[in-house]
């Protein structure tokens, strides 16, 4: 499970985050790193239906929300900057004149772009079959 903490590795600052409690907060990014309530309740030193009390609480609720969207974003800007370094190995490919291997690595990357064989897949539609003139009926 990858670590998340808001704000480039911080925890969110008190305040900011008025009337939540540090056991609050802690319990708050464990929840978003995705730890079992059970065991955020045991790291934090609270019992289980503390936990499921704060989890009801308008304010600790916003604050999940807004770590959670953090993360999500993160997460989707890590995305991107994968998708771009992606995107510069293939260039690099074609640029060295090795298309084939540029058409693999997108085919990787996002679609099926060559057939079994590795060979670049043929998208010419194929023309239809001809009716046989003598099949009138």
């Amino acid at each position: 499970m990858e670590e998340f903490m808001p704000e480039e590795g911080r925890a969110p600052d008190r305040k900011v985050v008025k009337g939540l409690s540090d056991q609050q907060l802690q319990a708050i990014v464990l929840l978003v790193q995705g730890v079992r309530p059970g065991e955020v309740a045991h790291r934090v030193g609270v019992a289980r239906e503390t936990l499921w009390r704060w989890r009801r609480q308008p304010g600790f609720r916003r604050q999940l929300e807004i770590l959670r969207l953090e993360l999500h974003a993160s997460r989707v800007d890590r995305i991107w900057t994968l998708v771009d370094m992606a995107y510069d190995v293939v260039e690099e490919h074609l640029e060295e004149g090795d298309a084939q291997v540029a058409l693999r690595l997108l085919g990787l990357a996002g679609g099926r772009l060559t057939d079994s064989s590795g060979d670049a897949a043929r998208h010419e539609q194929e023309e239809p079959a001809e009716e046989d003139p003598s099949d009138e009926g």
